[in-house]
Formats: structure tokens, sequence, C-alpha cells
């Protein structure tokens, strides 16, 4: 079994592309389950993962919807305020916590901000987007052995190596459950919530949460 997950790594190895986004360098790879294109680590981070609990590999963990302007960083913790969008367009990076029922940064709900590579607030690189729900499902909770997720540990084991990175909380703005839980954005919406994979050291999901949740994003090449 091991000699096998060798031989599959390395054959992405020999296949990865090399490209630069925001100041890091990620590679491309390719899946040995559905031969999509993906990148090597989340988006943001400095590394590709050496282990489920690496924080270097944890990128930056966004608010669904969100461009990138600085409220994804793991820094800006400490500043949250209690603002709705009409106060970020002008470029604010501030994490929104709750501030109503419905959960989210947003006054209005807009489900197509991540929709494809064309929309407004596409956060990946160029030919690149977020993954949709069944993306995400047929690389991890839906593919076939030695690929499987099932928890934290088989999700680092994956090709992708996903990370337990924690999350973002919604009403404090703070991260939380780093190097036991972990999770994925999908671009897919869900009435006033998103879809997102989750994962911890006894099970994976695919399951819906709020939108000012902050989490991690892998990109997928269209």
């Amino acid at each position: 079994m091991k000699f096998l997950k060798y031989i599959l790594l390395l054959g992405i190895m020999l296949n990865a592309q090399t490209l630069t986004f925001n100041g890091q360098k990620y590679e491309v790879i390719k899946s040995p389950v559905t031969s999509k294109n993906w990148l090597d680590r989340n988006l943001g981070a400095s590394q590709a993962c050496q282990s489920l609990e690496d924080s270097a590999c944890f990128g930056d963990y966004y608010q669904w919807g969100r461009k990138t302007n600085g409220h994804e960083k793991i820094s800006n913790e400490s500043s949250t305020k209690k603002q709705l969008d009409k106060d970020l367009e002008k470029g604010g990076k501030y994490v929104v916590v709750k501030h109503s029922s419905t959960f989210d940064w947003r006054v209005e709900q807009n489900d197509n901000l991540w929709k494809d590579e064309s929309s407004m607030n596409n956060i990946c690189p160029a030919g690149f987007r977020v993954p949709t729900q069944d993306e995400i499902l047929n690389e991890t909770l839906n593919a076939p052995k030695p690929h499987k997720v099932f928890d934290n540990k088989s999700a680092f084991d994956n090709f992708l190596k996903i990370p337990s990175t924690g999350f973002r909380t919604l009403c404090l703005g703070d991260v939380v459950r780093q190097g036991r839980h972990g999770s994925l954005w999908t671009s897919s919406a869900y009435e006033r919530e998103s879809f997102y994979l989750d994962f911890n050291p006894t099970e994976a999901v695919m399951t819906t949460g709020a939108r000012a949740e902050g989490l991690p994003v892998r990109c997928i090449q269209n």
C-alpha cells in the first residue's frame, strides 16, 4: 500500500507545473481520480503540507464569496468589525462577525460571487476557480481507496494533502480547532448557506455553513 501511494505521488510530481500568484509559488497537480488539475496547497499557503498539523500549509481563511483583500489573513484575528458589505466594497479588510440572523457578511445575499472564473470575486489564479460541491466530493468522500476521505488523517493522505486548518468563527472572528478540524469551501450555495467539506479525527462530511465563517479554499483548473 505504501509503495502504491509512493508511485501515485511520484506520478503527480512528475506531471507538476508551477505558477506564481499573489507572491506565492504553487505546483499544479493532476488528480489520480478524476484527472482534474488542482493547486497543490490551500490558497495563501507558503508550502505544500508536510503533516496535517503543518501551519505553513494552512493558507488563508476566506468568508464565503469575498474577494482577496486582507480579511482572509490569520493575522487579522483582532481586526473584526460589525460592518456590512457596503462598508467593505472600498477595500475594507475587516472580518465581518455575525450581524444578523442570516449569518452572512453581506447585506444582500449573492449566490454567484464564486460561481466561476469570470465571477467578479474569483480569488483563484487565472484559469482556476473555487471548485463546486461535486468536484470536491469526487476527489474526497466519493473517491475510491486509497484516496477516499473519512477523517482528518485520510484527508492528509489524500493526493490533495488537505490539512487540519481549523476555521474562523462567525461570532468572534477567532481561528479555532487547528490541528484537529479541517475544511474547504466550495462555490456551491444552498439557501442562505454554502457547501463545504468538513472533517475531524472521527468523520468527514459535505455540509453547509454560514457565509461569515472563515474557511480555506483549494482552487481547481477550468
